[in-house]
């Protein structure tokens, strides 16, 4: 089964548990806390809320997952970050941005291909993600590829996507 399959099933049979999912080396890469099919917390990398909850769709992680039915799980372990918006429409979400991040990465070189700067000064209009977009540019001061970029910069493996495409599409960066 894949991702979004176990996540509708446990949704939808109202189950509560945590979902775990560890990496290719066999450690836990994230968790996710039901709670009567109702997605609660979760915990991906560093990311948590909703962002870690929309990470797991979008990381090229190939783990495994598992999910433990708990009578009554402790909410904190999981997550700090609680999670109100309906499980279905997480879900529905993640998936529209798994499909945007395919067409962003369409928009790159290969993604082991070295990147860099071809421009002294970063241009960038979009104040929401103002900061965001200096810490990608200033990463590519030294050549690099976006997946070496991702491992630097903190957010989610679609902002990086979206920063960098921009970033190369403006000729900013090569």
């Amino acid at each position: 089964f894949d991702m979004p399959t176990v996540v509708q099933t446990l949704v939808s049979s109202s189950q509560t548990g945590v979902l775990t999912v560890t990496d290719g080396a066999g450690e836990t890469y994230a968790e996710v806390l039901l709670i009567d099919g109702a997605i609660s917390r979760a915990r991906c990398g560093a990311r948590e809320g909703e962002e870690a909850f929309f990470e797991l769709f979008l990381a090229d992680d190939k783990g495994e997952f598992v999910f433990h039915a708990l009578p009554e799980p402790d909410a904190n372990a999981i997550s700090s970050v609680g999670i109100a918006v309906p499980a279905m429409g997480l879900l529905m979400e993640a998936m529209r941005l798994v499909d945007e991040l395919n067409a962003l990465r369409e928009r790159l070189p290969d993604p082991q291909a070295t990147l860099h700067q071809m421009v002294e000064d970063l241009d960038w209009e979009d104040a929401d993600t103002q900061e965001l977009a200096r810490d990608v540019f200033d990463a590519l001061e030294q050549p690099q590829s976006v997946v070496e970029v991702g491992e630097r910069v903190s957010c989610t493996t679609f902002a990086l996507h979206a920063i960098v495409a921009e970033l190369y599409e403006s000729r900013q960066i090569a």
